[in-house]
């Protein structure tokens, strides 16, 4: 590792010295597997949200998950569409900012 750390802190030509290290580094590895984990919605979570929103009643998602996770439970769900945004409001500590980033909206 400490190859890579000096290869990391070059001025010049970094990237190179990197690619040569880790080709250094990556030899004679088995291949193990890969995991991946999927937050599936709960059943007619789609078709509930497309009715309220057909009866005219706006759905906001409000979540303290990961901002990745919620984008994605966001698509999934239908509630956001290519030409919707989406609001973030993270890292906000004093209720005067919660109160000044709402109004933004």
């Amino acid at each position: 590792m400490a190859h890579l750390k000096r290869a990391e802190a070059r001025l010049r030509n970094r990237d190179a010295h990197v690619a040569r290290v880790q080709n250094t580094l990556e030899k004679e590895m088995d291949y193990l597997g890969v995991t991946g984990v999927e937050d599936k919605l709960q059943e007619n979570v789609e078709g509930t949200i497309d009715s309220l929103k057909q009866a005219g009643i706006q759905v906001w998602m409000l979540t303290g998950d990961k901002i990745e996770t919620a984008t994605s439970i966001a698509i999934s769900s239908g509630l956001k569409a290519r030409k919707n945004y989406l609001f973030f409001m993270r890292e906000l500590k004093q209720p005067g900012e919660i109160v000044e980033r709402v109004q933004e909206l």
